[in-house]
């Protein structure tokens, strides 16, 4: 499945900083470099897996390190701020050729010239469990965990976390919680139960 998202405005205050760093020559991945915010603050982080030298992998500026504007809108790394549209795509799991339900997982990227998926900057992965998977369906909790790079090895920015509900039911309403990439709650929307309304409140 495919989607865009058209942006109409910068990136709301609470998502956190990242940037993008280079790996330093002579060292491999798992190993740990110090990098410079781009106010001169610095802080260690560790080279992900599969990156070598010269390779080029993006972070999350930890709170108090960075310009207070940059921490104050987030930015992303930057990654979205000059974009207006996103490409979102579904990968495919040969599982739900098997009528079992398959862990959602989201390729976001900028669209080419020509409308097409274009290189990952993002990417999108559920955490659940498998028995909630087949046996609840929509209802079943999950985590959504928005990694700022490509696959699920780059860094978590964010997280989204539903706990089990019970959908068009009066009790056991859906709730979802937001985190940024230090586990610090952002926000939470629930839906209320009223009568052939469907209203959802943002906290």
């Amino acid at each position: 499945q495919d989607a865009w998202i058209r942006k109409t405005s910068r990136p709301p205050p609470f998502l956190p900083a990242m940037m993008q760093v280079t790996c330093p020559p002579g060292v491999s991945d798992g190993q740990q470099i110090t990098v410079q915010a781009p106010d001169g603050g610095q802080f260690a982080v560790e080279v992900p897996k599969g990156v070598e030298p010269g390779g080029v992998f993006t972070v999350q500026i930890p709170q108090g390190v960075g310009a207070p504007a940059q921490q104050a809108m987030g930015q992303v790394g930057d990654l979205m701020s000059d974009k207006s549209v996103l490409f979102i795509k579904q990968e495919w799991a040969a599982i739900e050729c098997l009528g079992c339900e398959a862990k959602n997982r989201y390729r976001v990227s900028v669209p080419t010239a020509a409308g097409d998926e274009g290189l990952p900057v993002m990417y999108i992965a559920e955490k659940s469990d498998c028995l909630e998977r087949i046996c609840c369906s929509v209802n079943r909790s999950l985590t959504l965990n928005l990694h700022a790079g490509p696959s699920q090895d780059a860094p978590i920015m964010m997280s989204m976390h539903k706990p089990f509900h019970l959908q068009g039911c009066c009790f056991c309403r859906p709730l979802f919680s937001m985190k940024d990439g230090q586990g610090n709650l952002i926000g939470e929307v629930d839906a209320p139960f009223e009568f052939c309304v469907v209203n959802q409140r943002i906290k």
